[in-house]
C-alpha cells in the first residue's frame, strides 16, 4: 500500500482525498488546514472519525491565518507536521494555482518525493494573473514555488479541460476522471462518507428542487456584502422559496433574509456529492461556479461564468431578473 499525504483545505479536497485513497488503495496522512474558525471546527470533527478509518494513519488538523503565513512561524509550523512523515512521501495536492504554488501547499510540495496535482475547480485555468510586483515578492521575500510545474518530482496535474493550461507541460496533463472516479466507492463507503459531512438523510427533497449555490462573491473589492445578499436574495425570488434548496459556500459567513423560508443544505457538504443524494435535481444555479456541473440537474446555470474576472453588480443583477419564471 502506498503512503500518500493528502493536502485538505475545503470540503471539496476532503471528499476528492476520500475518494482517491479508497478507489487506489493508498495509506494516508491527511492535513487538514483552514483560515476559517468555523470550517476548522467542521475539520477538527471530521478528523476523530477519519483516524478510525484502517487507511488512515495520521490525521493533523490546523487553523492558518495570513499574518502567520507571511511570517517565520507558518513556516515553522509546517515544518513540524512535515517532520512526522515518512522522508519518501508522495503528495496529494489541490491547494495551487496555474503559475503558483500556495503557502499552504509550498513547503509540503518541497520536502516531498513526488507529487499528484488535482484540480479542486474546473474552471481554475480563469485565475487572474498575478502583477509582476506581486509575483516578485511571492517569490523573493516569502519563496513561493513558481516553478512546480517543470519539476521532475510532479509526475501528474488532473484537470477537467487539459487544453486549457498553457503553463504545464501537456504530457503531464491528464483528465480528472483519471484520478477522482466516484463509481468506484461503494454504497456503504458513501453512508460513511455521507456521515463525515453531517447529512441527515432523513431530510425531504422533491424532484422539483432548484438547488441555488452561493459564492463569497464580497470578497471582490467591487463587491460589498450587502451587495452579495442582494444578489442571492434576488436568485432565491427567482425561482421561488417552495422550490429552492440553498447551499452556502464553506467560505460564505453571510446570514440571508430568506434562510427561514427556504430548505438548507449542509454547508460543508460538497455540491459534488449531490447526485448521490435520493432525488434528481430539476436546476442546478450559481453565479460563477463550476459545482453546478457536478450536481445531476436536468438544466445547469452559470448566471455570469466570468464575475469573478469582470464584476459588475448592475449587470448580473439584470441577468437574475430575466430568470424569472
Amino acid at each position: 500500500m502506498k503512503k500518500h499525504v493528502y493536502l485538505v483545505a475545503t470540503p471539496l479536497h476532503l471528499y476528492y482525498s476520500i475518494v482517491h485513497m479508497l478507489s487506489h488503495h493508498t495509506e494516508a496522512t491527511f492535513v487538514l488546514s483552514s483560515y476559517s474558525k468555523q470550517l476548522h471546527a467542521f475539520f477538527n470533527r471530521v478528523a476523530a472519525k477519519l483516524q478510525k478509518h484502517p487507511q488512515i494513519d495520521v490525521v493533523h488538523s490546523q487553523i492558518r491565518s495570513r499574518i502567520t503565513d507571511y511570517s517565520l512561524r507558518g513556516y515553522l509550523s509546517d515544518l513540524r507536521i512535515i517532520r512526522t512523515f515518512p522522508e519518501a512521501y508522495s503528495l496529494v495536492n489541490f491547494s495551487w494555482f496555474p503559475e503558483s504554488l500556495t503557502f499552504f501547499s509550498n513547503m509540503y510540495f518541497r520536502y516531498c518525493q513526488q507529487a499528484i496535482f488535482i484540480e479542486d475547480a474546473s474552471m481554475v485555468y480563469l485565475y487572474r494573473k498575478e502583477s509582476r510586483f506581486r509575483i516578485w515578492v511571492r517569490q523573493n521575500l516569502f519563496l513561493i514555488d513558481y516553478t512546480f510545474a517543470s519539476s521532475p518530482k510532479l509526475t501528474h496535474v488532473y484537470v477537467t479541460q487539459t487544453n486549457q493550461f498553457k503553463t504545464i507541460p501537456q504530457d503531464k496533463l491528464m483528465p480528472l476522471d483519471d484520478a477522482i472516479d466516484p463509481s468506484t466507492i461503494s454504497d456503504s463507503e458513501y453512508a460513511w462518507i455521507f456521515d463525515l459531512f453531517e447529512w441527515d438523510r432523513s431530510t425531504s427533497l422533491t424532484d422539483n428542487t432548484v438547488l441555488v449555490l452561493s459564492q463569497p462573491l464580497a470578497t471582490l473589492s467591487s463587491v460589498s456584502k450587502a451587495d452579495q445578499k442582494h444578489i442571492f436574495t434576488a436568485i432565491v425570488q427567482a425561482f421561488g422559496e417552495s422550490q429552492v434548496v440553498f447551499k452556502k459556500h464553506p467560505r460564505d459567513n453571510l446570514v440571508y433574509p430568506f434562510e427561514s423560508k427556504v430548505r438548507i443544505l449542509p454547508q460543508f457538504l460538497p455540491a459534488e456529492l449531490v447526485p448521490k443524494l435520493p432525488i434528481h435535481l430539476h436546476k442546478a444555479v450559481s453565479v460563477a461556479s463550476s459545482a453546478t456541473s457536478g450536481t445531476n440537474a436536468t438544466e445547469q446555470i452559470m448566471i455570469d461564468p466570468l464575475f469573478f474576472q469582470e464584476p459588475n453588480v448592475p449587470k448580473l443583477l439584470a441577468k437574475i431578473e430575466c430568470l424569472r419564471n
